[in-house]
């Protein structure tokens, strides 16, 4: 038999077979003698070594199969001590998951753990049903968690799962809620500078979003927002009504579930490469670019005094002041309140098209929050304590464990005095 007399169907399925043991447990693939034994015994029809070769070339010729490397965190282990002490001192934590940090791991690698953390626990708790509306942010850490849930193959909705659970605030039933699973990106699309890394096009919430939406096999609605997050001055009140951002339609989407990362305003953020040398390209952050330069020279300046201050931080691409610890001088506290925080605010309030810390306080059921390294320890320290944003489940490693704890321990000794 020859090989041109095989359907589409018929090559590619000799092609998963042909990988199925490097899929399973990272084996050798199937021989071609073993793939022609196995389709005669499946088929009754006979196929030469030869032709199974020509049929596994010509799958990936005419594209009928692709290989997609995913990318595999280093090996890690969690620290269980250190996750009993976050439950403890934060009482609103359900679980927190600590990866044990290695001195010698890239802060990539650091958020390739964390990411793959959340997806293990997603994949053991299997919280999401038929009718959630779960909400993405951007970034590295949840990039990674979806890509890690994508790469199991495992559906996220169990078989059992069906029915309708909640009613909007309004107390009327959402059409989108009678059948499957709405995902839905929590801001605007933020692809701010060109950069030798492709990858990172791909953490942008709206590309997660439509990533993530692979992982079930039932019925999924995806809401990207489909607009850039920076935006005129005077643009920002149409605009954001015209996505389910806007106030009149986020009250009929309320998310139920939120995957979420936090970042600090740092050299590896992308709003501070965007207007650093080097980038001198048009980008989607041009409507801000020149109080982007503003805000980034006051944290250069503070950090040039204190290092291990990072005064901006970002949930969903809003950003808070870090508050200032008790070791910052009073007229560099006085800097943060009258220079940083009132550009902070201008920012958000004027021109950033993302979801707001009112609306992430409204999520329903549980809001899962990535945030690793000890750079983002005093920013987490400030989501934990105050009603800014609920957080179910944290993933940190240990070097932002161990910091935030510690600085939760001097923050009460500070009050009992």
């Amino acid at each position: 038999m020859t090989n041109h007399r095989l359907s589409h169907a018929e090559k590619v399925q000799i092609t998963m077979d042909w990988l199925a043991p490097v899929q399973q447990d990272g084996g050798k693939p199937r021989t071609h003698e073993d793939l022609a034994r196995a389709f005669c015994k499946a088929t009754g029809r006979r196929l030469s070594p030869k032709a199974v070769a020509q049929a596994i070339r010509d799958a990936f010729q005419e594209r009928l199969v692709s290989i997609t490397r995913n990318p595999t965190p280093p090996e890690y282990r969690t620290d269980p001590d250190l996750s009993r002490m976050l439950r403890e001192r934060f009482r609103t934590l359900r679980a927190a998951i600590v990866v044990e940090s290695k001195t010698d791991a890239t802060d990539d690698e650091a958020h390739m753990q964390a990411g793959d953390a959340l997806a293990n626990h997603i994949l053991s708790q299997m919280p999401f049903r038929d009718g959630d509306r779960i909400g993405v942010g951007s970034g590295r850490g949840v990039y990674y968690a979806v890509e890690a849930l994508r790469a199991s193959s495992t559906s996220l909705i169990p078989v059992s799962s069906g029915g309708l659970s909640d009613l909007t605030r309004s107390g009327s039933i959402n059409p989108e809620r009678e059948q499957g699973v709405v995902i839905m990106s929590l801001m605007g699309s933020l692809f701010p500078y060109s950069t030798h890394k492709s990858q990172e096009i791909l953490f942008d919430s709206d590309i997660t979003v439509a990533r993530f939406a692979q992982c079930f096999d039932s019925l999924v609605h995806v809401r990207p927002v489909s607009y850039p997050i920076a935006l005129p001055a005077g643009d920002k009140p149409d605009i954001i009504q015209r996505t389910w951002l806007g106030s009149r339609n986020y009250n009929m989407m309320i998310p139920t579930h939120c995957i979420i990362g936090m970042g600090i305003l740092n050299a590896h953020h992308r709003f501070y490469k965007a207007v650093r040398p080097g980038y001198k390209i048009p980008t989607i952050l041009d409507q801000i670019h020149t109080k982007l330069v503003t805000l980034l020279g006051h944290i250069d300046e503070l950090n040039l005094r204190y290092p291990d201050y990072y005064p901006v931080a970002d949930v969903c691409g809003r950003m808070f002041l870090v508050p200032p610890s008790s070791h910052i001088r009073p007229q560099d506290q006085t800097f943060i309140k009258t220079e940083v925080e009132p550009l902070i605010e201008q920012l958000n309030n004027d021109h950033l098209l993302t979801v707001t810390k009112t609306q992430l306080r409204l999520v329903t059921q549980l809001v899962m929050l990535i945030a690793p390294t000890k750079q983002k320890s005093a920013g987490l320290h400030f989501l934990l304590n105050h009603p800014h944003l609920r957080v179910d489940v944290l993933v940190t490693d240990t070097a932002g464990a161990s910091a935030l704890i510690k600085m939760d321990r001097t923050s009460r000794a500070a009050k009992k005095r």
